[in-house]
């Protein structure tokens, strides 16, 4: 199975669980410069969700997956519980 049609399996079992889950990503460096905080690397796709990223709360530094979007991004304060996503070689 190409590894793109494996993702958009996992995103509807994920959908069906209704939970929103960390990604991973940040702009705590520089507001609106979206990075992975693994890698420190700038990433090129988003999925946000319409009129987002926001930062409304001013502190919104992270990224998550949020539930209610149907799993579009959306930004938020990094003190949030929720779920994660790990990768992993195969």
């Amino acid at each position: 199975m190409p590894k793109t049609t494996k993702k958009l399996v996992l995103l509807a079992y994920f959908k069906k669980l209704a939970s929103s889950y960390w990604l991973g990503g940040r702009d705590d460096v520089v507001e609106g410069r979206w990075m992975w905080a693994q890698t420190d690397q700038v990433f090129n796709f988003t999925d946000w969700y319409p009129g987002l990223p926001d930062n409304i709360a001013r502190n919104e530094n992270c990224l998550h997956m949020y539930a209610p979007y149907k799993l579009k991004w959306n930004d938020v304060t990094c003190a949030g519980l929720y779920r994660f996503i790990c990768e992993k070689e195969s």
